[in-house]
């Protein structure tokens, strides 16, 4: 029986190891916002990076984008656009966009790759100041009807933030949807029967510590025949990880300090 066991548990752990190797080798294929620069003319430009799993090589790509400029009527309109890309020599791919007005990105492509059909949806907020539009972009009447996700958490210029609830319609209803973060996985949430899937980051220590600027991506993976990513920025939250209780606390201890000077003052002066 000895012998046996002894043969048993390194299997075992073998196993284990392999649907372990299995499970962090099943990442999305992805676009991150990979830097973003003020240019002279007060534009904006974002170099997005389409980030793929491991040895996966791309085949085909094609890919275009929605603007969504910012509307004071409230009304939202959207201007379709293509772009050239090229498939570098070692299967990685970026594009260039420039923005100078403020407003949403909605970049979308289509990837074909290892027999798979791939498609990644990034959203991001661009507030460019120059009033122009990127001219190596091809205007187009419309974008392709590829499979694509919705953000359904705030308004058009909605700033994802750690510790806020981040809904996302998926088209797919009752769909099990895997959650990342900087491509590590972090939960699974499954859709209700509108396609509708909610997931809130925590908050993130390191994040919490970095400038405004700082993110993380938050990518949610959709399956239904072919992989659709949909990722946005995550940041810190807009005041930090405050705590109600604390923050009542430091205001009652400024207030009879502010109060206990006053009362010394008016006495001096007496």
């Amino acid at each position: 029986m000895k012998p046996f066991l002894v043969r048993l548990v390194p299997a075992a752990v073998f196993l284990l190891c392999a649907d372990s190797r299995v499970a962090e080798g099943e990442l999305p294929m992805w676009w991150s916002a990979a830097k973003q620069e003020r240019t002279s003319d007060g534009g904006v430009t974002v170099t997005f990076d389409l980030l793929r799993p491991e040895g996966v090589t791309l085949k085909k790509a094609d890919v275009f984008y929605l603007l969504i400029p910012r509307q004071r009527s409230g009304e939202s309109w959207a201007e379709a656009y293509r772009k050239a890309i090229a498939i570098r020599p070692d299967g990685s791919l970026s594009i260039e966009i420039y923005s100078g007005r403020v407003e949403r990105i909605d970049l979308r492509g289509k990837f074909e790759a290892e027999g798979r059909v791939y498609y990644a949806q990034i959203i991001f907020s661009c507030y460019g100041e120059s009033g122009l539009l990127d001219e190596a972009a091809e205007r187009v009447v419309e974008i392709p009807s590829w499979n694509a996700a919705k953000l359904i958490s705030g308004n058009a210029f909605y700033r994802a933030q750690t510790g806020s609830e981040i809904s996302v319609a998926t088209g797919v209803p009752g769909a099990l949807v895997r959650v990342f973060k900087d491509g590590v996985h972090v939960a699974d949430v499954k859709a209700d029967d509108s396609g509708t899937c909610a997931y809130t980051p925590p908050h993130d220590a390191s994040l919490a510590k970095s400038g405004y600027r700082a993110k993380k991506d938050l990518v949610f993976e959709i399956t239904n025949g072919d992989y659709l990513s949909f990722s946005m920025p995550v940041y810190r939250a807009y005041y930090g990880q405050t705590s109600l209780a604390g923050g009542l606390a430091l205001l009652f201890t400024s207030t009879l300090g502010s109060l206990s000077i006053m009362i010394y003052k008016n006495r001096r002066r007496r």
